[in-house]
């Protein structure tokens, strides 16, 4: 800080300062003694503890700089307030309490002005941020400072299998077709009728109903029409398995051709929509065409067709004769009619599509860029669960690794395409994505006067290291000084009688039956009886079958068309590759053995995101409300996805989507859902180890974060986690209970 002001107080300064400013020191304002501040766990994010007072009261000099600093940035300028105290033994000015003053809050009264202080700048930033959804690719700030563009990484995305399966049936109302009507006198001729199928259901955009009573006639038909197709236009080299099966009366009307054919055909056509005859298959013949009143036709075809990339089936009644005509009827005519039609078409496809290549973020880069875009900082960011060795941490993150892509980068759009989405999300949204799917905590800690985000494990939050002793140390031993006005409460908030996890988006497809996903959302029920329901939702989805669903709509092809998931976030379970483009995680690479209960394990991908691996990523969370019933279970209840996939992690025992799991087996619970209240004076050295860190296996860890031991009111030694403290005057503590 510059052209500070001389000191007023031999041991205790208070500084105001202000970017733009010259920084103040003023007297103690009132009120800082006596009022409530309190330091408390923030309920949404366990490593966030908050700095905040009532209303303090500034005079003088004080007041007339804030004031100035009003007029001149508005209610947005960042008055930082520190209080600087010498240490009692050292002389050295040590860093008290560092926050912020809040403008929304002024008022003035007799000559004084009074405004809240809280923790500060960047939770304060944070909070009136976290929910705006931002587009990544922009250019500035939200302050409209420029930043960087942003420069996604490639993921290649080999493609799952999914099984195609489509119905088409007879609706009640068609059960007559009375159109086929052909006469001639030219000689040979044919005519065709499609036979009325319509979708029941269908996982393949290609699959469509074959409408009612269009006759097709020519001397020989060579073209299809559109009404009779069931498949059109194939788009590229497959294999279908087509189950055809037809019965129906045949009523004759009138029969003067003669050479007279009738029967059902299954017909191939290429060329596109050009629809040019390939070759047809002759499912039904009927043995005497001039003794057909109410002859059945039945027909039981399956049958494995292989399809070109521009080919088109057909299922149709065909008529064919000799057309001569006589002097008192110029025509000769085969006019039938089909009665009591039962049919249906099943089509199933083992469906794959070549691989391919997206675009894609990893969780540090998406986290960082957003915090850049809401604070103009490029260093907010500290996590090692996110970070990675290329971004100079020592290992990869446990949850470093898990790529965020888009609908529209799946596609094989980017930014610059006219009708391009721009990659759009929330820190908010990513947080509790992430927090959820690997149990991770958030929290802001002060490194010198900055500070920065902190993601983590959640249990760096909760540390089982001692940190903090209440007590007195005398000739270098330390003695516990027993805490008085003890009160304990339970805390009905962190037992749970069920939890909801998974994604809010998956599971249920408009494209295809999604019997196969397994990435969608369900629910398990825990030994509770008092209803409180725990939320594990991921914003993001996660499910391999919209990844695939969106890949089979490229851009190359598909340039103008939307689709369902052309702006959803998808998360990937990735490895690094043998160049710089990532892999996804297969089986292969981190399962005891094959996967059950899903289709093709092979293409399978994002085995660790499931539901079930959620729960127990966030096991002690579930389990801190469960330490008395250690042999009861974590029960599945119910799910929108396939809850038959069983999975063996390295290391581990087989679990299922739709199996239990034994309270005990859950991660240990770091603490109880108990809370202790005390009053024990917090003096300056306290207040000093309150806010300072402690290195634990090579790493400063914050000492908020650890275990706090303290004499209870039986003269034990107890220990607890810090949930909120208020120092002034008697020091009023709340501690979670440790679960020993």
């Amino acid at each position: 800080m510059s052209d500070v002001n001389p000191t007023l107080s031999d041991r205790v300064r208070y500084t105001l300062s202000c970017k733009g400013m010259t920084s103040i020191v003023i007297s103690e304002p009132l009120g800082w003694k006596d009022d409530d501040k309190e330091l408390a766990k923030n309920k949404g994010y366990d490593g966030l503890f908050t700095n905040f007072s009532n209303s303090l009261k500034f005079l003088g000099n004080g007041k007339d700089w804030i004031n100035l600093v009003d007029d001149l940035y508005g209610v947005n300028a960042e008055i930082r307030l520190v209080k600087d105290e010498k240490h009692p033994k050292t002389d050295q000015w040590i860093r008290g309490y560092d926050g912020f003053l809040d403008l929304m809050t002024k008022t003035e009264e007799d000559d004084k002005l009074s405004i809240k202080y809280n923790a500060g700048g960047l939770e304060k930033l944070i909070k009136s941020r976290e929910s705006e959804q931002l587009e990544l690719e922009r250019l500035d700030t939200i302050d409209g400072m420029p930043i960087n563009p942003l420069i996604p990484k490639k993921v290649s995305l080999n493609g799952r299998k999914i099984f195609l399966k489509s119905l088409l049936e007879v609706q009640e109302i068609d059960r007559i077709s009375n159109a086929f009507r052909r006469k001639a006198s030219d000689g040979y001729n044919e005519g065709q009728l499609g036979i009325p199928v319509s979708v029941n259901y269908k996982s393949d955009e290609l699959v469509h109903s074959i409408l009612k009573n269009q006759f097709e006639q020519a001397g020989t038909i060579i073209k299809g029409a559109p009404s009779s197709l069931f498949y059109a236009v194939n788009d590229r080299k497959k294999t279908l398995k087509i189950n055809i099966s037809v019965k129906c009366k045949i009523k004759p009307r009138s029969l003067s051709a003669s050479n007279i054919k009738m029967r059902v055909d299954l017909v191939k056509y290429n060329g596109g929509e050009d629809y040019n005859l390939v070759n047809r298959t002759h499912l039904y013949t009927v043995p005497n065409p001039y003794n057909m009143d109410n002859h059945i036709i039945n027909v039981n075809y399956n049958q494995n067709i292989e399809l070109l990339e521009g080919e088109s089936l057909a299922l149709v009644w065909f008529g064919s004769g000799s057309f001569s005509g006589a002097v008192f009827d110029p025509n000769d005519r085969i006019y039938v009619d089909f009665e009591e039609t039962v049919a249906s078409i099943t089509i199933e496809e083992d469906s794959f599509y070549e691989k391919s290549q997206s675009n894609v973020l990893l969780p540090f880069e998406v986290c960082n860029r957003l915090l850049q875009i809401i604070t103009g900082r490029t260093d907010a960011l500290y996590s090692e669960a996110l970070g990675r060795t290329d971004l100079g941490y020592a290992e990869d993150g446990e949850a470093s690794l898990i790529g965020l892509t888009h609908g529209h980068w799946v596609r094989g759009f980017v930014d610059g395409d006219e009708l391009y989405k721009k990659f759009t999300t929330s820190l908010k949204d990513f947080l509790t994505s992430y927090l959820a799917v690997k149990g991770l905590g958030m929290g802001i800690e002060k490194i010198g006067f900055k500070e920065r985000i902190r993601i983590e494990k959640k249990e760096f939050f909760y540390n089982r290291n001692v940190t903090i002793k209440l007590g007195n140390s005398y000739s270098n031993v330390f003695e516990y000084i027993q805490v008085s006005n003890v009160k304990r409460t339970k805390m009905p908030e962190l037992y749970y009688s069920s939890v909801e996890v998974g994604y809010e988006k998956g599971g249920e497809y408009e494209e295809i039956m999604g019997l196969f996903e397994y990435n969608a959302k369900s629910t398990y029920t825990l030994s509770i009886i008092e209803k409180n329901i725990l939320t594990l939702l991921s914003k993001y989805r996660a499910d391999p079958t919209a990844t695939e669903i969106s890949r089979r709509k490229p851009k190359a092809d598909y340039p103008t068309e939307d689709t369902t998931y052309d702006k959803d976030i998808m998360l990937l379970d990735l490895k690094r590759g043998l160049t710089e483009v990532f892999e996804q995680v297969v089986w292969q690479d981190i399962l005891q053995k094959e996967p059950t209960g899903t289709y093709d394990p092979d293409s399978a991908t994002n085995l660790r995101l499931t539901p079930f691996t959620m729960l127990r990523n966030n096991g002690w969370t579930i389990s801190a409300g469960l330490t008395k019933y250690p042999n009861e279970f974590v029960r599945y209840a119910s799910s929108v996805g396939n809850v038959n996939l069983s999975t063996q992690l390295i290391g581990e025992i087989e679990y299922s989507e739709k199996g239990n799991i034994q309270n005990k087996l859950l991660t240990k619970a770091r603490f109880i859902p108990e809370k202790v209240k005390f009053e024990f004076p917090v003096d300056f050295e306290l207040l000093q180890q309150i806010y300072g860190t402690t290195v634990i296996l090579g790493k400063k860890v914050p000492n908020m974060y650890g275990l706090i031991a303290f004499k209870n009111e039986k003269g034990e030694i107890e220990k607890g986690y810090l949930d909120s403290l208020k120092p002034n005057n008697k020091g009023n503590w709340e501690i979670i209970k440790y679960n020993k």
